[in-house]
């Protein structure tokens, strides 16, 4: 980048090469070399600088890759010296035309310079229909014909068939208007191969502007072309291959691209058993006139001992002409229509796992190039198969894993239910001998330890039935406003028997100000006991504990900190996992099966809320519960000494939109209990015309509404500044903070969760009230078009 100022890369022919298609990134993925690539790296002032790259993957000792190590050659001063060379050659001849027009003598030098460039050459007079009377010497090697047989117009038949028409109007139409012009197409060599050339031809003018001479040049760009149709089909099967669901799609996704590219009749996808004997194939493409070869195969058929050696050892092998080649059965290959090979083997830890292969029907001499692409897409083709593999692998563990789970929750749920009949009866017996009148202190000591223990067994049964049913998804909360400090003591008043029992000091540092809670009481009340007794019953006898609230933002911080023997550095990122429990004395003597840590962290997150542990070993641990804070404080329900707030008496005028009609229905009535003015909707359209018409000054908005959800319904009002007054609440069953963060970004005022509270509607409508001016009005009554 220091030399460049840029990573853009272009291929030659102009074509940009995206960053995820790069040379760069094939290796890393593959560990594939690429050598000897021409690319060009745009500067950031738009030009490009031309480039030959070489990349090579950087791998440790296991073999995996690590990196990539890259080498830039600036090719800038060979290609300029190869432009500078061509004109110089052609610039030469034109000169050496010239003087041929002014002095004959010059003859033999102009000749000599001709048969002396490297591109071929040719001559044709101006102002005529295109016909040559002179070629150099290279276009004779080249196209194995003589001056007799190309002059005139001879030359056409060294055309390709599929271009000479183009090219033959193409040139005639610039003869006749004296034209430059330039051109790339297939001309036929000597023994019948058609290599690529770009032409160029230039009018040769005399003083007075007149053109005199058409000159020619043609170009062999033959390998530059097949190194950029390399490039890209490498490109386009990187992409394909990105994009694969399943290895059952390599041959009907890439097969035509492949056998389109090397010109295939069959193209083969194998897997090797060698141990039985036989190769299978498990996809394959083929033309439409030869034989699909999809099947099960016995190895020697097919596979000579020679043939099974260079493979297993992971050489390439290479068949001209099955008909010839010894080491191949002509009768077999011929009734599969398949006369020259390709094989690339895959041998993985020291076995010939797999095969790919591609066929001919007709002999063929393979090219190196095409033999060395057909590796590297092999060794593409594969990495993904593997991947693929290994990603199917690891569904079905997941699917076994998610499944074992499954089955474990049933179990645990089944030995909850289960174990509760006999706890009953043991628990009445225990009651019935309570009342006998005269016990002996050896009964009655029994009798309690009984009813401790029984008691001690129903709060783990139900703790096992807690973690199935919230794991399960069944647990449901119930959720109403309450404060926070209250559950704190009461959660301090259930733990305290045990916190005195280890002489422990417990110390409360709630907050002052009173912070409020969407939460259910038992649940909330059940984490703070949970986190007490934890603390009573890990810590040495006079410990000390602490417990304290506070409001953070938007959030409700809980902390209960104590010191006592910690939590060892090993056990901390697991604490929360179901079963896991510190070390204990052989007698087991606290109790517990590790469930209460991971039930409290699941009642948290059904809040919507996060606990984190933290702890030195031997100094004691802290836990921090963090829940959400309304946006709406205040009790928004009666507590048991304070009775619900009276309507003001300021009557609104409130809009409900819900498709649940009974449930909007009892809400309404409430509302106009209290004073309110309420119309209903029960669409979002409806609900859109009926804010138009009615003009409210409060909108209760579902958000599930058919035919135009709530966010749609709250994005047209709010594009209407007449209604910027209007307080939009959304109304949802999705109450996490990305569910309330997309309310108030959509347009709405304030979020609630359901089951609305009434208490909660009172308060903000109370709100709302104070501040309606009465009776102006703030705005002209006139509806938005």
């Amino acid at each position: 980048e220091k030399h460049c100022g840029s990573t853009k890369l272009w291929l030659p022919d102009g074509t940009f090469l995206p960053h995820d298609q790069s040379p760069m990134l094939e290796v890393l993925r593959t560990g594939v070399p690429t050598r000897n690539v021409e690319v060009f790296i745009e500067r950031p002032d738009g030009s490009r600088l031309p480039v030959m790259v070489n990349f090579a993957a950087l791998k440790n000792a296991q073999g995996e890759i690590t990196g990539a190590i890259t080498s830039f050659v600036d090719i800038t001063d060979r290609k300029r010296n190869e432009s500078v060379l061509r004109d110089m050659n052609e610039q030469l001849l034109l000169s050496a035309i010239r003087e041929q027009r002014l002095a004959e003598q010059n003859e033999e030098r102009f000749r000599m310079l001709a048969n002396n460039i490297p591109q071929l050459a040719w001559i044709a007079d101006a102002g005529t229909d295109g016909q040559v009377h002179w070629f150099n010497q290279n276009w004779y090697d080249y196209t194995g014909t003589t001056l007799e047989q190309m002059q005139g117009q001879g030359w056409h038949a060294v055309h390709h068939p599929d271009h000479a028409e183009r090219v033959i109007n193409k040139f005639a139409h610039h003869v006749q208007e004296n034209l430059d012009w330039e051109d790339t197409f297939p001309l036929r060599r000597k023994d019948g191969e058609y290599r690529w050339f770009l032409s160029r031809m230039n009018v040769i003018r005399d003083e007075s502007g007149k053109a005199v001479r058409i000159f020619g040049t043609n170009t062999d760009v033959t390998e530059r072309r097949r190194a950029e149709s390399n490039l890209a089909l490498l490109a386009a099967v990187s992409q394909d291959l990105a994009v694969l669901a399943s290895e059952d799609g390599v041959m009907p996704t890439l097969g035509a691209r492949i056998a389109a590219h090397f010109h295939l009749s069959l193209c083969v996808f194998a897997e090797i058993d060698e141990a039985a004997e036989r190769v299978v194939v498990t996809q394959d493409w083929h033309r439409d006139d030869v034989p699909g070869v999809v099947g099960e195969y016995r190895l020697a058929e097919y596979v000579s001992e020679d043939f099974r050696r260079a493979l297993r050892s992971g050489e390439v092998l290479v068949v001209g002409d099955t008909a010839t080649d010894p080491r191949t059965d002509p009768e077999k290959y011929a009734a599969l229509r398949v006369r020259s090979i390709v094989c690339v083997p895959l041998v993985r830890d020291g076995q010939w796992r797999f095969l790919l292969s591609f066929h001919h029907s007709e002999a063929h001499e393979w090219r190196e190039d095409e033999i060395e692409m057909m590796r590297e897409l092999t060794a593409r083709i594969w990495t993904r198969v593997e991947r693929l593999r290994a990603e199917e692998q690891l569904r079905r563990y997941a699917a076994k894993l998610s499944e074992a789970d499954r089955r474990k929750d049933e179990f645990l749920a089944v030995l909850s239910h289960e174990l509760r009949n006999p706890l009953a009866a043991v628990s009445n017996a225990v009651q019935l001998l309570g009342m006998q009148k005269q016990e002996d202190p050896f009964h009655r000591q029994a009798r309690t330890l009984i009813a401790r223990q029984v008691q001690q067994l129903t709060r783990l049964v139900d703790d096992l039935l807690d973690v199935s049913r919230i794991t399960a998804g069944k647990i449901q909360l119930r959720p109403e406003r309450l404060a926070v400090n209250d559950i704190m003591q009461h959660a301090v008043e259930t733990a305290r028997p045990l916190i005195e029992k280890r002489r422990h000091e417990l110390t409360l540092s709630l907050s002052p100000r009173p912070i409020w809670l969407y939460a259910d009481a038992t649940r909330l009340e059940q984490v703070v006991v949970n986190l007490l007794t934890n603390a009573a019953k890990y810590a040495d006898e006079g410990a000390h504990i602490w417990l304290s609230t506070e409001q953070e933002a938007d959030a409700c911080v809980l902390r209960v900190r104590d010191t006592g023997i910690g939590i060892s550095p090993e056990l901390l990122p697991h604490i929360f996992d179901l079963f896991t429990q510190a070390e204990r004395s052989l007698d087991r003597s606290l109790g517990g099966m590790g469930i209460g840590l991971a039930l409290v962290k699941q009642i948290i997150a059904l809040h919507g809320g996060t606990i984190a542990a933290s702890s030195v070993l031997g100094r004691g641990s802290e836990f921090v519960v963090r829940l959400p804070v309304p946006a709406i404080e205040g009790p928004l329900l009666p507590s048991a000494d304070q009775e619900m707030a009276e309507p003001t008496g300021r009557s609104l005028r409130v809009l409900l939109v819900d498709d649940n009609v009974e449930a909007i229905q009892a809400m309404a009535m409430v509302l106009e209990n209290s004073g309110h003015q309420v119309q209903m909707a029960h669409t979002g359209p409806d609900g859109l015309k009926a804010v138009l018409d009615y003009e409210p000054n409060v909108v209760l908005l579902d958000i599930g509404l058919p035919g135009m959800d709530g966010y749609e319904v709250a994005k047209q009002i709010r594009q209407h500044a007449v209604f910027d007054h209007v307080v939009l609440v959304a109304v949802t069953g999705y109450g996490q903070e990305a569910d309330r963060e997309t309310s108030l970004k959509g347009g709405f005022n304030h979020h609630f969760v359901k089951p609305v509270d009434f208490g909660n509607v009172q308060l903000l409508l109370e709100s709302v009230a104070e501040k309606v001016q009465k009776p102006s009005r703030r705005y002209k009554k006139t509806k938005p078009k």
